[in-house]
């Protein structure tokens, strides 16, 4: 009888416990670190959010949510239209010539700030994940974010998250100088 208690005891210690892992709220840091995250190898930026980690790459950055369904990456990448540049960051994440590459099911593009900012989904991959993100940029440089998810419920902090980094995602256009410069500074140089 005693060993019958103790069992009932232990089963009913592990059920509390699973119940307070899996409903109670997140009660994980949550915030942003003081600045924005800037690549000296790429023109992007971005707030990083508490608890995330931040690797960069020859083509910008992978990011890591700490929540293990979350990955991203922000990408450098070049081409005419938000569309060549999110194929183009394609290439640069997955360099596999004979894969085949997700088709976007929505691709709504808007100018904002003097750049064009385009939003983006994928449908649900062979493995269930889902992905979506931003182009932002004009022609030819062009910053693409892309989140990728396990499910579509992720955890209300992990989705503020990813919502302040998106909406924080920006890409230095180098500024052109106007004709009149660059005639100068060529005479100059064959001085």
């Amino acid at each position: 009888m005693r060993n019958v208690l103790l069992l009932a005891g232990i089963w009913v210690a592990i059920i509390l416990i699973a119940y307070a892992v899996a409903y109670l709220p997140d009660r994980g840091p949550s915030g942003f670190v003081a600045v924005d995250r800037a690549f000296a190898s790429t023109p992007l930026g971005f707030p990083v959010p508490a608890g995330w980690s931040v690797l960069e790459s020859d083509y910008g950055a992978v990011i890591a949510s700490p929540v293990s369904a979350v990955e991203g990456w922000a990408v450098a990448a070049k081409g005419e239209t938000p569309e060549a540049a999110l194929a183009d960051a394609w290439t640069k994440i997955d360099p596999c010539p004979s894969c085949v590459r997700p088709v976007a099911q929505s691709f709504a593009a808007e100018t904002w700030g003097g750049q064009v900012r385009a939003t983006f989904a994928y449908g649900p991959g062979t493995d269930g994940r889902r992905v979506h993100g931003v182009v932002l940029g004009s022609a030819p440089q062009w910053g693409v974010l892309l989140i990728k998810t396990d499910t579509d419920s992720i955890p209300q902090r992990v989705s503020v998250d990813l919502g302040r980094i998106e909406q924080g995602f920006s890409v230095e256009i180098p500024a052109t100088a106007p004709a009149d410069a660059q005639t100068e500074a060529a005479a100059e140089a064959t001085i």
